[in-house]
């Protein structure tokens, strides 16, 4: 298990929180809600920066930033009566206003999504699928408005093939969706064994994530659709929850629960990670989100009302708040602090030497074994001279290894 700390809890909102997006430089958190308000935070000192108010538009459905940790000065957020809203800001310290807003969807706007690689926001919402370009004064062009897909909800939407192409995802047709942009055109169509409560891909297009609103989450190679691995947890009201890939190259799966807590999953091996109690049972916890650094791993979860009576029938407190979660891997400095050993380095230095002499020896000796002449050219070496005990003990050696040679030469 992985120990996380919850390091803020944020409180604001009124209602049900519905979406929730870490700035790409881990410094601003959004939220939208039930409320219909936009909560613009400082997530490292948990400071309430600004309050944006859609009271005739109604619910904030779903958010997202747009740009990259150089520049996130812009978010995009939908809501409930199929609008999209743009505001932008001059710089770090200056406050969002108000860029643009379209009418998207006929419906809720179920997701929002960025490309950085083409400046291109995917929506859907009304059972359909939106494609627009962001213009450079902070407008929205539409590319492509897509016919509504039956009476089916499309209930996410994520870039693919590095933005030339989007995928939508049908809550109860259990279809995914490929549709290629520039030209828009229909790619492929499959379905998955269960519904899609939401759905995210990681962020080498491999995997694909599913909560499949029967008994947990699905992972399938994408975009083939073999389901790998399931992570199953029990379902005890039957609502979406959101999921999302974080932590060390994204290999950890969040997704959020109906009774009180969050789950963190490793996707390779598919075990628990850790469990985030947000509230009370029964609580539920739709909105979560993660961002990940050298430095540290977040966790950001939102609490919802709708559970106002969890599923034993007791009534408990329905916090709308927001808690964050922080984990901190052992630090470079942590890990200097045991003893080097200088000893065992020069005994390696030591041994090294000792295994190239060794091989030079053998080698040597091996070449003089080979020759037929050995032992008369060592005793001619040694003529000049008066030979030591160890000169006359490598010269006897040397002897009764050619006699044996000759002996095996002999025997074959």
């Amino acid at each position: 298990m992985i120990s996380f700390t919850a390091a803020k809890t944020l409180k604001h909102h009124t209602k049900s929180i519905n979406a929730l997006a870490v700035s790409p430089d881990g410094a601003v958190l959004l939220s939208g809600a039930d409320d219909a308000v936009v909560v613009v935070w400082n997530l490292r000192t948990g400071e309430k920066l600004q309050e944006i108010h859609c009271t005739f538009n109604g619910p904030i459905s779903a958010i997202a930033w747009l740009g990259t940790s150089v520049t996130n000065n812009t978010f995009i957020f939908g809501c409930a009566d199929g609008s999209l809203h743009l505001y932008q800001r001059s710089d770090c310290a200056a406050a969002f206003v108000f860029k643009s807003s379209s009418t998207a969807h006929e419906g809720i706007v179920e997701d929002i999504v960025y490309d950085p690689h083409h400046n291109r926001i995917a929506s859907v919402g009304g059972g359909a699928s939106a494609v627009w370009k962001v213009t450079g004064t902070g407008s929205l062009t539409d590319l492509v408005k897509s016919d509504p897909r039956g009476v089916y909800i499309a209930k996410s939407v994520r870039f693919c093939d590095k933005g030339a192409s989007i995928v939508v995802f049908y809550l109860e047709s259990h279809e995914v969706v490929c549709h290629s942009i520039e030209p828009w055109a229909l790619k492929w169509s499959k379905e998955v064994p269960t519904r899609i409560g939401h759905a995210t891909l990681s962020p080498d297009e491999t995997s694909l994530i599913i909560s499949n609103l029967y008994d947990g989450l699905d992972i399938y190679c994408f975009p083939s659709l073999e389901r790998v691995r399931s992570l199953p947890h029990p379902i005890l009201q039957n609502y979406p929850m959101q999921v999302a890939t974080t932590g060390p190259g994204d290999r950890w799966v969040l997704c959020g629960g109906d009774d009180g807590f969050a789950r963190l999953y490793d996707a390779q091996g598919g075990h628990l990670l850790a469990t985030l109690i947000h509230g009370d049972p029964g609580l539920l916890v739709q909105a979560v989100t993660g961002f990940t650094d050298e430095k540290c791993c977040l966790i950001v979860t939102g609490g919802s009302s709708m559970s106002s009576i969890c599923a034993k029938g007791m009534k408990v407190s329905p916090p709308n708040d927001i808690k964050v979660w922080e984990h901190k891997p052992s630090s470079i400095s942590s890990r200097r602090s045991i003893p080097e050993k200088p000893d065992s380095n020069l005994h390696l230095w030591q041994i090294l030497l000792a295994v190239i002499l060794t091989a030079f020896v053998v080698t040597a000796m091996n070449a003089l074994i080979l020759s037929d002449t050995a032992v008369p050219r060592i005793e001619r070496l040694l003529n000049w001279s008066s030979p030591s005990p160890q000169e006359q003990a490598l010269v006897e050696l040397m002897r009764r290894l050619e006699e044996e040679r000759s002996q095996d030469l002999y025997d074959f």
